[in-house]
């Protein structure tokens, strides 16, 4: 097919653009047993997949129609125009959605997962249009006159069911990580929760005499929005689900001489724990290869005489009492020097070989998943643009 069969057109000649609204917080009739699904921006903020069926709160019929928010259907692409703008994805069912949205509902001429790539792809371009000074935000009249250049329908679904192709893998391997996630904590809670609730002087022993802590000793890097060699393993690198740290979350470097030499207390090793003391509290990874340094608010427990698999297993299960030392003022935090008080339940050699084999299988197994769709995502983001701009044609 050529490019010239492409048309040039704007995103209100794809579908119709659609706004959100908030009903009235002040009236608990808006919000108490909704139904109807609602979605904020903020929903988004942790949306992993593309498909979404309902938001942290739903209001009811009597909230929908309280305020100027419209009932759209499945299929529909919700895309957020403010703080920030560019977060995307598909209603699974019928939605809403506050202020922070202009969605668009695609005609019948229109792939709706045609669609949500094309957004995706446009979405830098988008953000640029924005204005306002307190925060930047998309008019709606600003995303209807936004110009595409979009292929006929039979077109558009080839080019979908290419890029989908490769989003339904990786969601697949999301999804079997949760579910070995799941596993190993019910394995770990049935061998050992009861005992770790009942622990005493006689089984146990303080964390701190187990594992070294690694850190930057409290600096604050020099560093660049550059993707060199050698990712900041911050507080944002650790706020993602599963167990292995997801470097898509790293946004800062550093280069090979502040490596080594600003951050030479800060390397972590291979199943190093480490654990966020600030902000999201108590947030932990695996670190998983041979780069990587550890920023401020962010330490790394290194076993001595035990398991890693447990270690992280047991700083998991008891994450609300590390909460517990949370002693900061003005920002949340947790205290090492308090965490390594904690009293720590020993397994027997029989007990800790049982679970360590099924523990280091299952990290094994999820390591590799998350190396997998790190692959898939730089094939897909490779051919996203040269499918959207034409590069790569296709014959009916």
């Amino acid at each position: 097919m050529k490019m010239e069969e492409w048309k040039e057109c704007t995103l209100s000649d794809l579908g119709t653009i659609v706004g959100g609204a908030t009903p009235s917080t002040k009236d608990s009739s808006n919000y108490e047993n909704g139904s109807i699904a609602w979605i904020t921006p903020k929903d988004l903020s942790t949306h992993t997949e593309r498909f979404i069926s309902h938001g942290e709160r739903n209001i009811t019929e009597k909230g929908l129609k309280s305020c100027s928010a419209q009932l759209m259907p499945p299929n529909s692409i919700l895309f957020t125009s403010r703080a920030p703008i560019g977060y995307i994805a598909i209603a699974k069912n019928e939605v809403c959605t506050n202020q922070g949205f202009k969605s668009i509902v695609p005609n019948k001429d229109t792939d709706f997962m045609f669609l949500y790539y094309l957004l995706r792809y446009n979405k830098d371009n988008i953000e640029n249009l924005g204005s306002g000074t307190t925060f930047k935000e998309v008019s709606g009249s600003t995303m209807r006159n936004v110009p595409v250049k979009v292929p006929p329908l039979p077109i558009q679904q080839k080019i979908a069911a290419i890029l989908s192709s490769l989003d339904d893998k990786i969601e697949l391997n999301n999804k079997i990580n949760t579910n070995l996630e799941k596993q190993a904590q019910a394995l770990f809670k049935k061998a050992f929760a009861d005992k770790i609730d009942n622990v005493s002087d006689k089984d146990g022993k303080t964390l701190g005499s187990l594992i070294d802590i690694v850190d930057n000793r409290g600096k604050t890097p020099p560093s660049s929005n550059e993707k060199n060699d050698f990712p900041i393993l911050d507080v944002g690198a650790l706020n993602s689900t599963g167990r292995i740290i997801d470097y898509k979350n790293c946004t800062k470097y550093v280069d090979e001489q502040t490596y080594s030499t600003f951050f030479r207390d800060g390397h972590p090793q291979e199943n190093d724990i480490l654990l966020s003391t600030v902000g999201s509290l108590a947030q932990m990874k695996f670190f998983k290869g041979n780069k990587g340094c550890i920023a401020q608010n962010v330490v790394a427990f290194r076993t001595l005489n035990t398991s890693p698999f447990y270690l992280y297993e047991y700083l998991k299960y008891i994450k609300n009492d590390l909460l517990a030392y949370d002693i900061g003022s003005v920002q949340p935090s947790i205290k090492v020097t308090h965490i390594i008080k904690h009293l720590i339940y020993i397994p027997t050699n029989d007990e800790l070989s049982k679970f360590d084999s099924f523990a280091k299988s299952i990290t094994e197994e999820i390591y590799n998943n998350v190396c997998e769709n790190e692959r898939l995502i730089s094939i897909r983001d490779t051919l996203l643009p040269k499918l959207m701009n034409g590069e790569i044609l296709y014959s009916n």
